[in-house]
């Protein structure tokens, strides 16, 4: 115990320990000890900080953590598909990224009740889920609805201005017919009967 203040010229692992009387603790060099050094006060360290083994940050969930430096390495979680970044009810406002890689086993949720959502279904295949029911699909050489029928284009109030396509196919429970673009003409196919 040291009540006045000391120094200490090397020895304790330090080249130069100094103990103030305000309780302050000043070492020229290395201070080293085998079991827990304890700072009930504020710890600042100035220069490099090098800390081995594992580290925890916080004891309660009240504990601030705040980072003015910036991370010069990547951040990776120490098992797959664990951890989240942010909750339910503490989200991040906005994500900064240049790339956004899924692995194939992830998706976007838009809503609150994430049941409205975009995900790879499949190997090349784009999968839009509203009101927990995929309803449209993408990939390498379509855009189509999860059901024949299922989805409109546009609506009664709401139409599409036009429509740019090649040869136009109309098919349901009824008929079945192509209306094909001539050089002066349009042609019409009755793909029933030929």
């Amino acid at each position: 115990t040291v009540t006045n203040g000391a120094t200490f010229g090397g020895g304790l692992g330090s080249t130069g320990l100094t103990v103030y009387t305000n309780g302050t603790l000043s070492a020229d060099g290395n201070i080293m000890t085998s079991g827990t050094l304890e700072s009930v006060g504020t710890l600042t360290v100035g220069g490099d900080t090098t800390l081995n083994g594992g580290v925890n940050l916080g004891n309660a969930t009240s504990d601030a953590i705040n980072v003015t430096g910036r991370f010069g390495t990547n951040l990776v979680a120490d098992t797959d598909s664990m951890w989240d970044l942010g909750t339910t009810a503490l989200a991040w406002e906005t994500l900064y990224v240049d790339n956004v890689d899924l692995g194939g086993q992830g998706r976007i949720d838009f809503d609150a009740d994430n049941d409205t959502s975009v995900r790879a279904s499949a190997d090349d295949v784009i999968t839009f889920e509203v009101a927990a029911a995929d309803e449209l699909h993408l990939n390498s050489s379509a855009l189509y609805p999860n059901a024949a029928s299922g989805l409109d284009l546009g609506t009664a109030a709401l139409p599409f201005g036009n429509i740019y396509t090649g040869d136009f196919h109309l098919k349901n429970e009824r008929g079945d017919w192509t209306i094909f673009e001539e050089a002066d003409h349009l042609r019409v196919r009755n793909n029933l009967t030929g």
